[in-house]
């Protein structure tokens, strides 16, 4: 989840709807920013294409769940 939610690990743990709630936020403004990035380099580039392209590069993230953070 990283440093900037650190501080509500618990709660994003324990609570599924809450978790989802900052995921979809977090891609959101993913999205906003890749879609900025295509305006302002005036790429060729569609919104699905672009879409797609952030989607394929986030699911090679691996997520781990840390137990005990002694041992990571």
């Amino acid at each position: 989840m990283g440093f900037p939610h650190g501080y509500e690990a618990p709660e994003l743990i324990s609570n599924n709807e809450r978790r989802t709630q900052v995921i979809r936020e977090y891609a959101r403004e993913m999205f906003g920013a890749l879609d900025d990035l295509v305006v302002k380099n005036q790429l060729e580039l569609t919104p699905a294409e672009t879409h797609k392209a952030l989607i394929d590069y986030l699911s090679f993230t691996d997520i781990f769940r840390v137990t005990d953070p002694r041992h990571f």
